[in-house]
């Protein structure tokens, strides 16, 4: 069969799997390496597409990155619950309603710096990226600086790094091949394909995140929330609260030139349920949204790698 009979034959049969991997080879075949990655480049189409498809996509990912390990493959599902208004029933009765965000993705680790990180299918101009599964630690970050930093009082495994200005989190990752995530990529993967407020759903969550009312003064561990399995449908922990996080995007404000998102452990649960009101200065897409002064550094600030998809390593 050539490329067209297989489109047609795989569309009239889409439960014959063998059929569909024929097409998807013959495709990448002719149309280049890139159309290994087609199931990636939505979302949607991601979880509609066969697992067996899933893992040879997941293998083609794989082949191309260079120091990296893969640790698994998983599930990552997220319900939540919301109160909503009932139909056909009096007026102001209510029911309570179950929504399910699952999405089947693979965890890479560095081999390096032992950071964890998730494959994130894209969505419009949004590419597949990976990302980091938390902000990058103390003891992750003293791998990439190839020197042991002083533990601070306090200092607990898994605390994540802070203290650090975008421009000297850019070079840092970069000098490794990662990069911070653009602020439509951050977004993105913080509401994992939630339409809710928060990616839990639309109440406030203390148990999702660490803010001023339930933490100590200073940053807690990533490893709490990964422990207690309170990350969003992309298996990613600590999007909201703990600390903000630095995002590549420069701000076109006169007075600030750097932003991060993400609110942190100094936020307050009335702030971060305020900015859910839209008004004119503060939009409510920009719930998570905060702009410093260039070269701006704080306790509170800290960061998330991301790895953008190689090409295909050329088998010479």
């Amino acid at each position: 069969m050539d490329l067209d009979d297989l489109r047609r034959a795989a569309q009239s049969d889409p439960s014959d799997i063998d059929l569909q991997i024929r097409l998807w080879q013959a495709r990448a075949r002719i149309e280049g390496p890139d159309a290994y990655l087609e199931p990636l480049r939505d979302r949607t189409a991601w979880g509609q597409t066969p697992h067996a498809i899933q893992d040879l996509v997941i293998d083609e990912v794989e082949g191309r990155l260079e120091g990296f390990e893969r640790i698994g493959t998983k599930n990552w599902l997220l319900q939540s619950f919301s109160v909503e208004p009932s139909k056909g029933l009096p007026p102001n009765d209510t029911i309570l309603v179950e929504r399910r965000l699952e999405h089947r993705l693979p965890t890479f680790r560095h081999k390096l710096s032992r950071m964890e990180f998730n494959l994130i299918p894209g969505e419009h101009d949004i590419e597949p990226i990976l990302i980091g599964r938390w902000p990058v630690t103390v003891r992750q970050y003293s791998i990439l600086l190839e020197e042991k930093l002083a533990k601070n009082e306090g200092e607990e495994v898994g605390d994540p790094m802070v203290g650090l200005s975008c421009s000297a989190v850019q070079d840092r990752l970069n000098s490794h091949d990662f990069r911070l995530p653009t602020n439509d990529e951050w977004v993105y993967t913080c509401d994992a394909g939630s339409t809710d407020y928060f990616y839990w759903g639309d109440n406030f969550d203390e148990s999702y995140i660490w803010h001023q009312e339930n933490c100590s003064a200073m940053r807690e561990s990533v490893l709490v929330h990964e422990k207690r399995q309170k990350w969003n449908a992309f298996g990613l922990v600590d999007m909201l609260g703990n600390i903000w996080e630095w995002t590549s995007e420069r701000s076109s404000h006169m007075k600030v030139s750097e932003e991060c998102r993400g609110w942190s452990f100094r936020s307050s649960q009335w702030d971060i349920e305020q900015a859910r009101i839209p008004n004119l200065h503060a939009p409510v897409e920009l719930y998570s949204w905060r702009e410093v002064e260039e070269e701006w550094s704080a306790d509170d600030i800290g960061f998330r790698a991301v790895k953008s998809l190689p090409p295909r390593r050329s088998s010479s």
